[in-house]
């Protein structure tokens, strides 16, 4: 400020900062480069001084040397376009300038350009018709091969498309945009892209038909390559009611998908929606609702995701809803589908190690699951003794329930002793494994389950020799414990 009031002493500051400039330091040229963008930023600046200021920064932008001096040339742009935004034309030759920036060849200083433009279309004093100039560079910046510049174009168009005085062209212009980048090459843009079509379908100044577009973007774009629960979560966990139930309406819609791909992924989507304590039980009601209804698909992969799914859901929810346990029950004995009855076995025991079912319900699902031990195919007799080890291990049964697991499980343990057969040794270690986990609910021990591992201690095959120690050793290390 004291500079700036004596004209003379500014002129020689700026000439200085100038020379530095072309200085063979880079420390000093970024140096310089800082200091002009603090002068051009006071708001005392006469404007044909401050045109000079940036005319020297647009040189320091083409820096051959330091990517760092461009970075920080792009800041000060960046800096003194924010002091000058309600100045449309000076405003406009910033925001050219920051353009030179994105033809950049180093990553470093297109990302910088990208943030201060985004941060320029951002401010409240920008008007409209330059933000719209500034929107369609960042548009244009989302195809980088560089993902963390189309990343930076995420966030400033996210940024953009949530002030409440954007036009609603202008906003539906981003989010199609945005919905483009959930196709991007990189995960990182896609997951970017798909918090930003969050956070704007959640604002208030959203009318329904663009909420209803990126609802629809996001159901079909969710589960990808980039997809996870930790994703999925950031992207709707906070949004308001209304945006959640456009969301779940169009998954449902999803599951009706000619494409198995699509329908696929809408399960895995409504999995992560129907876990998540965020949604009210009505709309929780809507998902189990499709997901039943998917049990039933013709496509063997979708029913066994649904069937997960369910699971999943069931085993954090209060009290699990018996028409999905009724239906998994139902698929668990499915003619013809072995990896669906493997999938509702595991679903079940999930249902079944919940805390909020009932004594009850918990015994009709071990007897159940004791029952499939008995099934044809290896992999759904390993799922249903996997899953009453689940159970067991969690000490939720009574004496009587826990007879009825343990001589399941020692049938499928003792038999084919002398068989050699790969998948029916992979029954009987799995059978051992979960014989050294079931304990009732006040951790008592079955005698016969000693007797059963002993048995299988001293059998042919050396993997179930080897899970009937291990078992064995477990007992002793809880019992020793105990006592």
């Amino acid at each position: 400020a004291v500079v700036q009031s004596q004209p003379g002493l500014f002129a020689a500051c700026i000439a200085g900062f100038a020379r530095a400039i072309e200085h063979q330091e880079p420390s000093v040229r970024s140096a310089s480069v800082m200091a002009l963008g603090e002068l051009g930023s006071g708001a005392a600046i006469d404007g044909s001084v401050r045109e000079r200021l940036v005319e020297l920064l647009v040189g320091a932008l083409g820096d051959k040397e330091s990517t760092f001096v461009s970075e920080v040339a792009v800041g000060a742009l960046g800096q003194i376009g924010l002091a000058v935004a309600a100045d449309s034309d000076f405003l406009e030759v910033i925001v050219d300038s920051l353009e030179r920036g994105l033809s950049r060849v180093d990553g470093v200083a297109r990302e910088a350009s990208v943030v201060a433009l985004g941060r320029l279309g951002a401010a409240s004093a920008t008007g409209s018709r330059l933000r719209g100039i500034v929107v369609e560079k960042l548009a244009r910046a989302l195809a980088s091969r560089s993902p963390r510049v189309a990343m930076a174009a995420v966030h400033g168009l996210e940024a953009i498309g949530c002030l409440d005085a954007v036009e609603h062209d202008r906003r539906a212009a981003i989010a199609q945009e945005l919905a483009q980048a959930l196709s991007h090459s990189h995960p990182w843009v896609c997951r970017a892209a798909a918090y930003a079509l969050g956070q704007m379908g959640s604002i208030h100044a959203v009318d329904s038909s663009l909420r209803s577009f990126i609802a629809e973007r996001l159901a079909s774009a969710i589960g990808g390559v980039w997809f996870s629960q930790a994703s999925f979560r950031a992207s709707i966990g906070t949004l308001s009611g209304r945006f959640l139930e456009a969301v779940i309406e169009a998954l449902l819609r999803a599951l009706g998908d000619e494409d198995h791909g699509v329908r696929i992924r809408a399960v895995h989507a409504l999995e992560a929606l129907g876990a998540m304590d965020a949604i009210g039980n009505g709309m929780r009601d809507d998902v189990v609702d499709g997901l039943v209804r998917a049990l039933g698909d013709i496509d063997a992969n979708i029913r066994r995701y649904s069937a997960q799914a369910l699971g999943v859901i069931c085993s954090v929810v209060a009290a699990p809803d018996e028409r999905i346990i009724h239906r998994l029950l139902q698929a668990l004995v499915a003619d013809g589908d072995a990896r669906l009855r493997e999938s509702s076995a595991a679903a079940l025991a999930s249902i079944a190690s919940a805390n909020g079912v009932g004594a009850a319900t918990r015994q009709h699902l071990v007897e159940a699951l004791t029952q499939a031990i008995g099934d044809r195919v290896s992999a759904v007799r390993v799922a249903a003794i996997r899953g009453l080890q689940l159970i067991g291990s969690m000490h939720m049964v009574d004496r009587a329930c826990l007879k009825v697991m343990v001589e399941g499980v020692r049938v499928a343990l003792e038999e084919g002793e002398c068989d050699f057969d790969n998948e029916r040794q992979m029954v009987r270690e799995a059978s051992a494994r979960a014989l050294g986990s079931l304990r009732s609910v006040d951790g008592s021990l079955d005698e016969s389950i000693v007797e059963a591992l002993l048995v299988g201690l001293v059998g042919r095959a050396g993997s179930v020799r080897s899970s009937s120690a291990l078992a064995l050793a477990e007992i002793g290390s809880t019992t020793s414990g105990s006592s």
